[in-house]
């Protein structure tokens, strides 16, 4: 009688969605949410630093990682690797390698979900990773944080499985230990993670001291490894580029809590106001249960959920206080890790509470991953059309032109990968970039193609008359790339 009362409090009984579907809905959902647009947009600056660094011999990836990300080497190592298997290095293709890892999450998640809270909680888990902007974003995203994410999930669901029973619990050890050093590797913020699984290996009952010991030591050796490049990096200051973007602020603070539901778009009060809140009520719920309480699976995963958002707030709070604002950290991207644990906890609420409560927080959740979404795929746009500028400039070329890069498209090293990309397509070309954002165009010559972004457009028209160039074609790219053929004389 009781068990009948309590399926019919829950939001949606178990009993209704066997292990095979909950499992396979929510990985076909993801495939088509991570490949749609998947080439739809230019590669980003973080992207072309990945791909800068990925496309270097393997001797240079450790060189340049070292003197220009806050990463071990680990996943543009694996990026090198994809490229040269695939015979490819074009946006679609080095995506893919993350549509891939993202579709491995998504099994990850529904297998730690099935763990600790059935194959209810485990469907729907999986199916908000599936449909999580955070996740969709680094699922087509050429960088680490997806990967990082797979193997936290991973190792925590391996421990958790060998405290559950006596069968092959030694291997289960193993793939956990295997799996945090791999996420460690990946990306430093995996540590927020492996750091209370650690405590919770050390803990547990189930565990022979020589498996925690194993566990400890594997980990402790992963560490030690990586920890001089982490301190070159950071001592370096290359995660100064991020700290405008993150500083603590309410915005930056909301978005971090609500992390599953942030993605690839700007402030958006909707997503980012209700995902906080369905994810604080969430551990909220988590963290007054008695189930948690009782449970050390449930304890974990409610910690792996709160170390990484607590530690980012914590760094935050010191670098404002000695005012050292290039570790200013307020971004999920530093907490994408704890994605995952979020995402579980919601999930097991939403299986645990009354039906009236789990209606109104699907609701929340509905609406922040719809908006979310949407925001998202509308915002794939937005990088400056350099890949069809390109594309003009290939199916156009003449021997002798001169193609030239001015303005903002040619700041820094955000067209590299383009440029590239022209430089294997014609060979022959003569490619001239300006220095930071100014404009300029060559004196001489037969026929330029000038790519710039929409707010030189005046200055740029202003050059070409004084330099005595004509234009003969004139495209307007969208997003923010204007591309003009001009003829000299």
């Amino acid at each position: 009688m009781s068990t009948s009362l309590a399926a019919r409090r829950t939001f949606i009984p178990r009993a209704r969605i066997g292990p095979a579907t909950s499992l396979v809905v929510p990985l076909v959902v993801g495939a088509v949410a991570f490949l749609w647009q998947l080439g739809a947009s230019s590669l980003f600056v973080d992207e072309t630093s990945s791909w800068r660094v990925a496309a270097a011999s393997i001797g240079s990836v450790f060189r340049i990682d070292r003197a220009t990300e806050v990463a071990p080497p680990t996943y543009y190592l694996l990026l090198h690797f994809w490229i040269r298997a695939l015979g490819s290095d074009s946006e679609w293709t080095m995506r893919l390698f993350s549509v891939l890892a993202g579709i491995g999450l998504v099994a990850a998640v529904w297998w730690l979900a099935r763990i600790v809270a059935g194959n209810t909680a485990a469907f729907l888990a999986a199916l908000i990773t599936a449909l999580s902007p955070l996740v969709v974003e680094y699922a087509q995203e050429v960088r680490a944080y997806v990967f990082a994410m797979l193997c936290v999930t991973i190792a925590v669901a391996a421990a958790i499985r060998s405290t559950h029973s006596s069968d092959h619990r030694t291997r289960w050890v193993a793939v956990s230990a295997a799996a945090s050093v791999a996420a460690i590797w990946l990306h430093y913020t995996g540590l927020l993670v492996i750091l209370p699984l650690a405590v919770f290996v050390w803990m547990s009952e189930s565990l022979s001291v020589s498996a925690k010991r194993a566990y400890i030591l594997v980990c402790a050796a992963g560490l030690l490894i990586v920890s001089p490049l982490m301190v070159i990096q950071l001592r370096a200051g290359h995660q100064g580029g991020v700290a405008p973007y993150a500083q603590p602020t309410l915005t930056n603070l909301l978005r971090v809590v609500g992390s599953p539901f942030d993605g690839r778009f700007a402030p958006l009060v909707v997503a980012y106001l209700t995902g906080a809140l369905a994810v604080a009520f969430a551990v909220l719920v988590s963290a007054l249960s008695p189930q948690t309480r009782r449970l050390p699976d449930r304890r974990l995963v409610l910690a792996a959920a709160v170390t990484p958002l607590v530690a980012v707030v914590g760094i935050n709070i010191a670098a404002k206080l000695f005012d050292e604002r290039t570790y200013y950290s307020l971004i999920t991207r530093y907490t994408a890790v704890a994605v995952p644990f979020m995402i579980v906890t919601l999930a097991w609420t939403l299986v645990a509470i009354p039906r009236p409560a789990g209606v109104g927080l699907a609701g929340v959740l509905i609406v922040s991953i719809v908006s979310g979404l949407h925001a998202t795929y509308s915002s794939q746009t937005l990088q400056p059309n350099m890949h069809a500028a390109v594309a003009r400039i290939v199916r156009g070329y003449r021997a002798g032109d001169t193609v030239v890069l001015t303005g903002a498209v040619a700041h820094s090293f955000d067209p590299d990968y383009y440029v590239a990309s022209l430089r294997t397509q014609r060979p022959q070309a003569v490619i001239v970039r300006t220095a930071g954002t100014s404009v300029a165009v060559p004196s001489a010559g037969t026929r330029i193609w000038v790519v710039f972004d929409t707010g030189s457009a005046t200055p740029v028209a202003a050059a070409l008359s004084r330099a005595g160039w004509h234009t003969v074609q004139t495209a307007g790219l969208d997003p923010d790339v204007e591309l003009v053929l001009a003829r000299h004389g």
